[in-house]
């Protein structure tokens, strides 16, 4: 009997193990969405968007439907939202809060406001980009 329940809490805690790897990190899931961010594609920016997020993120079809017609990204618009990207940057700190919320501060190579923190949640068991906030010194 006693083998029994041992072998039953041995794979309780794997399950629990494997279940808790499923999940990116923080730093994976900002890699993730800063990726999207970097070519424009919205159904990744939203697939790493906290519920609050998804709703400041546009897709073509949303602004076809408020301007009424379909509006294409000039070359210029483009470029400005791969230069949004924050591609090349360190991760200085990440601050896992008691609330269930986490932030990663990352700093910015050749950026304009090369401090970034990036807030997340956790929604369906699952980190997503929440908030994130950029200026010019360390927080």
């Amino acid at each position: 009997m006693k083998r029994g329940a041992f072998i039953s809490v041995a794979v309780v805690f794997c399950g629990l193990i494997v279940l808790t790897g499923c999940s990116d990190s923080i730093e994976q899931v900002y890699k993730k969405y800063n990726a999207a961010v970097a070519e424009y594609d919205v159904e990744g920016m939203k697939a790493y968007s906290s519920s609050d997020m998804k709703g400041e993120i546009t897709t073509p079809a949303e602004i076809e439907k408020m301007y009424g017609t379909r509006k294409k990204l000039s070359r210029r618009e483009m470029e400005w939202n791969k230069a949004q990207a924050r591609k090349e940057y360190q991760v200085l700190k990440k601050d896992m809060q008691s609330d269930g919320r986490a932030f990663l501060y990352v700093k910015v190579k050749g950026s304009y406001a090369p401090y970034g923190k990036i807030g997340f949640v956790k929604e369906e068991g699952k980190w997503k980009v929440n908030s994130y906030n950029w200026r010019h010194s360390e927080f």
